[in-house]
């Protein structure tokens, strides 16, 4: 119902965006990316990175609105952030296990997310380095 209703008022949202100067918009987004650059590059802050992904939702979310689809966004970002919600899924799982009676599972679950790290570290040295 939520959805059904934004979705009604989509067009009146995105004429009263166009009111707003395109160029100061682009520079809000461009801090945002700036900001979570800070988070990710060169050392990846772990302890923000769960903020991170609230950033990147952010600059997926706001893109359209400068009239580029989220389409033409770089896929970076879309896949970081899928990523991220991973890792802090389980990182969530991991400390609601029991170390007593779930060992096991916890230590599989602990090391799949050193394993997401690594493939968000990889993701953003790529992303990054090639800029």
């Amino acid at each position: 119902m939520f959805i059904s209703s934004i979705e009604k008022k989509q067009g009146k949202l995105i004429e009263s965006f166009d009111k707003v100067n395109q160029s100061r918009f682009r520079k809000y987004l461009d801090l945002k990316k700036d900001k979570l650059r800070k988070h990710l590059y060169p050392r990846l802050n772990l302890t923000a990175l769960h903020k991170a992904r609230k950033t990147i939702k952010e600059i997926l979310y706001l893109s359209p609105v400068t009239k580029k689809s989220r389409a033409e966004l770089d896929p970076f970002y879309n896949k970081l952030q899928v990523l991220i919600g991973q890792w802090h899924d389980k990182q969530i799982v991991v400390m609601m296990l029991d170390t007593t009676k779930y060992p096991v599972q916890r230590k599989v679950l602990s090391n799949e997310c050193r394993k997401d790290i690594k493939k968000i570290k990889l993701l953003v040295d790529q992303f990054y380095r090639a800029q």
